[in-house]
């Protein structure tokens, strides 16, 4: 699937779609990215393989892949005859999804956006996709507790809790904004409870913390 991966404060950040809508998101990976030069990497950009050849500056047929053209096409991580450098198609409406929750999620990250407005398709049962509606009605600056959202579905604490650790698209459904009864509860992303604490108080949220 089409994916870009970018810098945040929260590491190298990689969002997926499926052309049509978002699919997930994901951060930690514990190394700085290798950007293009408009700042983002998108997916196989520079490491995978086309026809077997590594895309790694090397010759392909005779061809360098440093940035120029191979048989007319810019090798710069857009498409090649119509695909992404990974084999999957990468049209112009999937590339420009993609830039747009780059930007929303680098505004919300610097305190100028609150509400995101993106299309999304996450994976996940009906029961999962149901607490994924619920927690997507919760205000920024704002939290409700896994009891609170199983009251609202008629469900119990435990399940949800569940859910929300099975959201694949964390920060834009916000599972950062529900907490245990007498505690936080976790996080689905992979900075755990320490990055469910910085997005609280990115979001004003800090004194459910004290």
């Amino acid at each position: 699937m089409p994916s870009i991966t970018f810098d945040t404060p929260f590491g190298p950040t990689r969002i997926t779609s499926n052309g049509r809508a978002l699919v997930s998101l994901r951060w930690g990976a514990g190394r700085p990215t290798a950007a293009s030069s408009d700042g983002v990497r998108r997916s196989g950009e520079g490491e995978q393989a086309l026809d077997g050849h590594a895309l790694d500056g090397h010759a392909l047929d005779g061809h360098a892949l440093d940035g120029h053209a191979l048989d007319g096409h810019a090798l710069d991580g857009h498409a090649l005859d119509g695909h992404a450098l990974d084999g999957h198609a990468l049209d112009g409406h999937a590339d420009s999804l993609l830039q747009l929750a780059r930007e929303q999620l680098l505004a919300y990250f610097d305190g100028r956006l609150q509400q995101f407005d993106l299309p999304l398709q996450p994976s996940g049962s009906p029961f999962q996709r149901q607490v994924f509606d619920a927690m997507l009605e919760i205000p920024f600056g704002q939290t409700r507790t896994y009891l609170e959202l199983a009251s609202r579905i008629d469900s119990v604490p435990r399940a949800v809790g569940s859910a929300c650790g099975a959201n694949p698209i964390p920060v834009i459904i916000p599972c950062h904004r529900v907490l245990g009864t007498r505690g936080l509860g976790g996080f689905s992303a992979a900075g755990g409870v320490e990055d469910k604490i910085r997005l609280l108080k990115l979001e004003g949220s800090s004194p459910v913390l004290l």
